[in-house]
């Protein structure tokens, strides 16, 4: 009587570590349990998104930085740009039957002082003008001024395209010219042209 019990026992015991051998074989047949790795994601671009502005704060906002041009004409000033310039504006005078125009210093240094001033943002002042013929002794009987528009390089062909076809420089009473250019911080020049006619004794 006292075996039973036991041989019951320890059958009942053999069936439970059976049953738990079988449901660990069943789990490895299934293949091994997936693992789950948890990779904390950056807030940063969130909390840029939504964090409201803060006064008197300010966010540097990227710009586009195309390299830029230093100070400075891009190309040497053409020796001939003067030259070349006041041909054109005589051949076509010469179309007209208007005597050519002349190239005068006094005209000359006086329009270098316009040209400053285009170079420094201004405009043209033509009592500053009047005064410079004045102070090196020229009497002007008339005096105009033009100016052509900046360029990154002396053209004398643009210069022309721009100031031919204004009528103070196909007046028949005009006979000087002065013709003068400076440079600005950027690189552009700016032309300032006089042109005038001289009181005679």
């Amino acid at each position: 009587m006292r075996r039973f019990p036991m041989a019951l026992s320890a059958a009942a015991l053999l069936g439970v570590l059976l049953g738990c051998q079988s449901e660990t074989t069943d789990k490895r047949a299934q293949g091994p349990e997936p693992t789950f790795q948890f990779t904390p994601r950056s807030t940063e671009n969130t909390r840029r998104a939504t964090q409201p502005g803060i006064k008197g704060v300010t966010t540097p906002v990227p710009v586009n930085t195309a390299p830029k041009i230093g100070p400075g004409p891009v190309a040497p000033p053409d020796p001939q740009f003067d030259t070349n310039l006041v041909r054109m504006l005589n051949e076509l005078r010469g179309k007209k039957n208007q005597p050519p125009l002349s190239f005068n210093p006094i005209l000359t240094r006086a329009a270098q002082e316009q040209a400053k001033l285009l170079s420094q943002g201004k405009q043209m002042d033509i009592n500053k003008a009047a005064e410079r013929l004045k102070e090196g002794g020229y009497k002007h009987l008339n005096l105009s001024m033009t100016n052509a528009p900046p360029s990154r390089e002396l053209n004398a062909a643009a210069a022309y395209a721009a100031v031919s076809q204004q009528e103070i420089m196909m007046k028949p009473e005009f006979r000087d010219i002065g013709i003068a250019m400076d440079a600005d911080a950027n690189g552009n020049y700016h032309i300032a042209i006089l042109v005038a006619a001289e009181q005679k004794q």
